[in-house]
């Protein structure tokens, strides 16, 4: 193999492991928006989900919410995926989970079939223009955040969120 084309594909694999992560990354490991930090209120957005349904943020006040950021192409977020399924299921009622597929670097159609390929049966919403990805810092993927009841963000992970930890946070905000 030749060298321009050697130093291409190294290139490209450390910019696709970069944004795609696959451990936990505390907040300071990466660039976060200041309102995005942990202590911060939660930006707030208004998006559609696969059916057209538009979710505000905002209006999930009452309940933790815990968000996921992910893509269809995404290893981490495949892996993530079973267990956040399972969690929405046995929190429901007391934790709002709410999936933000990174429309602006997937194809819409890719989402839906994942979605589908996955059996989600929470909340998905598309981020077309990525103001959301933008907004909360989500450069790589996946990024995970609890949200108080308040709309205070809790916890925030840049990663792969281990089902330990996922399970943790959880279990520390439902009533």
């Amino acid at each position: 193999m030749s060298r321009p084309i050697y130093l291409g594909l190294l290139l490209l694999a450390l910019t696709f492991s970069a944004a795609c992560g696959t451990t936990d990354a505390p907040d300071s490991a990466v660039d976060v928006p200041r309102g995005a930090l942990v202590g911060s209120l939660a930006p707030d957005f208004t998006l559609q989900t696969m059916s057209g349904e538009e979710v505000t943020l905002s209006h999930l006040r009452g309940k933790p919410v815990f968000l996921n950021f992910w893509a269809s192409w995404c290893g981490p977020c495949q892996n993530e995926m079973p267990q956040i399924q399972a969690l929405s299921r046995e929190y429901e009622g007391k934790v709002h989970v709410l999936g933000i597929n990174s429309t602006s670097e997937d194809d819409p159609e890719n989402a839906k079939h994942f979605a589908g390929r996955h059996g989600l049966t929470f909340r998905n919403v598309m981020d077309v223009d990525g103001k959301a990805k933008i907004a909360y810092g989500a450069l790589g993927l996946p990024v995970s955040l609890l949200l108080d009841a308040d709309g205070k963000i809790v916890q925030r992970i840049q990663g792969e969120l281990s089902a330990e930890k996922m399970r943790t946070w959880f279990a520390s905000v439902a009533k």
